[in-house]
């Protein structure tokens, strides 16, 4: 009995000091405090300044350009190849006709011999094909990287929208600054923070799709350096 005396008191005791405490604060002024005001748009979407973007849209336009090469030169590298190819595959088809006819006359010195330079034959017509696969995956590249610049330049042009207006917002805010509003950012100017935003975004996936890509070429050239190592005289 004693025992659940002390907790019976005990609980009250408990209970009137928290209806205490809500009561007192209650009584008090708010003091809520509101630490986002301290925040600016130019602090969390941050952007360069005009020169900044201008010497980056240079750079973009750099891309842009170096890819339309990058096509030409994919094009002119897949065409010789194919025509290669297509010489190489009728010399083997050649030597397959004169292996028949060994074989039919048993000349098995001749037989041999042509077995040797099908073997060769195929090894090169191996490499001319990895080299096609090469220039495509270059003209794959050039793609990826025309994506990545117009992506940059987009991305630039939402930058540089959003620059100047961070700039008039602080003129805003310095002629103004006695007025609670100065320098708050409006509808539009949300508008064009989302926009930059998003250019973040795509502009993101563009060069990772660039990385993708860049990685896959390097695989096609490994290829190709190998091919071009076993078939080296020298060695």
């Amino acid at each position: 009995m004693k025992v659940a005396g002390m907790i019976t008191v005990t609980a009250i005791a408990i209970l009137s000091g928290i209806g205490g405490a809500l009561a007192a604060a209650q009584d008090a002024p708010s003091a809520v405090s509101d630490p986002l005001k301290n925040y600016t748009l130019d602090v969390l979407v941050p952007a360069r300044s005009a020169g900044a973007v201008e010497a980056k849209q240079a750079v973009a336009r750099e891309w842009v350009a170096a890819a339309k090469n990058y096509h030409e030169k994919a094009a002119q590298g897949r065409e010789l190849v194919k025509t290669r190819l297509t010489a190489k595959d009728i010399e083997v088809k050649a030597l397959e006709a004169r292996v028949k006819e060994a074989k039919a006359t048993g000349d098995k010195a001749e037989l041999e011999s042509l077995k040797a330079q099908i073997n060769a034959q195929k090894s090169q017509l191996d490499a001319l094909q990895n080299i096609s696969g090469y220039a495509g995956t270059w003209d794959e590249l050039a793609g990826a990287l025309e994506r990545a610049g117009n992506e940059w330049l987009e991305f630039l042009e939402a930058e540089n929208a959003v620059a100047q207006r961070q700039e008039g917002l602080s003129r805003e805010l310095v002629k103004k600054a006695d007025s609670p509003m100065a320098g708050q950012p409006t509808p539009e100017d949300f508008k064009l923070h989302k926009k930059l935003v998003q250019e973040y975004q795509e502009y993101g996936a563009a060069l990772e799709n660039l990385g993708k890509v860049s990685k896959k070429l390097g695989e096609s050239s490994a290829k190709v350096l190998a091919a071009w190592e076993n078939r080296n005289l020298a060695k």
